[in-house]
């Protein structure tokens, strides 16, 4: 059974809910919108919870993603292939980090830095699970 989760490419300070368009992971093109409170929010779209091929076209998109929002908000990029079960646990993250990613956006801006890129090919291994829980920066194998 193939079950359904939010995508995360990235954090951003934003108190409205802008749309990013058709183009999520996973070949799909699903919304990348996203999921907030308290003036953050998680840029997402729907994914499988199974695992990702660590693939150029993967790669590719979540990169994309993050640039298309890169052009009109500082972003906090996530790892390759993090995913939450729930938008509530998405909520709970943003409240808990609250005070550390508003403070981690702020420096980020400040910087002129408004990207993390990594522009280098994971090599640890062609697949990964995706990460669960609150942990979202943690990924099997890692």
């Amino acid at each position: 059974m193939n079950r359904q989760g939010k995508y995360i490419y990235g954090i951003i300070a934003t108190e409205d809910a802008p749309n990013f368009g058709p183009m999520g992971i996973g070949g799909g093109n699903d919304e990348v919108t996203t999921i907030g409170t308290e003036g953050l929010a998680a840029v997402v779209s729907n994914a499988s919870m199974d695992h990702y091929v660590l693939s150029k076209a993967n790669l590719t998109t979540h990169t994309k993603v993050v640039e298309k929002v890169m052009e009109s908000r500082t972003i906090l990029p996530m790892r390759f292939c993090t995913v939450a079960e729930t938008a509530d646990e998405i909520i709970a993250f943003l409240e808990n980090k609250s005070r550390e990613l508003k403070n981690k956006l702020r420096e980020q801006k400040a910087s002129g830095n408004e990207s993390n890129r990594n522009n280098g090919e994971p090599t640890k291994s062609d697949q990964c699970r995706c990460t669960r829980g609150h942990g979202f920066g943690r990924q099997e194998g890692s």
